[in-house]
């Protein structure tokens, strides 16, 4: 189980998507029996550091777009792993 991101592209031209593509190439290399990867758009919930870019991006989304992209609605961090536990 690996949680990337949406846009995740080894061969992207920002450093992010293309850490996160490298980083689902090398995995998949190692031939696990079962790889399965969550691609979530922004992920909430509580963590121990502060992100005020991405609490202001999940404001300003869901201000502006609501429910209508439900693909790139933000997702919250243990809904995310409950789901990779159940399909683990």
């Amino acid at each position: 189980m690996l949680v990337s991101a949406i846009g995740a592209d080894p061969h992207s031209p920002l450093r992010y998507f293309k850490a996160k593509g490298d980083t689902e190439a090398a995995i998949a290399a190692l031939y696990y029996d079962s790889l399965q990867i969550a691609h979530p758009f922004l992920i909430i919930g509580e963590r121990g550091d502060s992100r005020p870019v991405e609490r202001s991006a999940a404001w300003l989304f869901d201000r502006t777009f609501g429910r209508r992209f439900s693909r790139f609605q933000p997702s919250d961090g243990k809904r995310i792993a409950a789901v990779m536990i159940e399909k683990a």
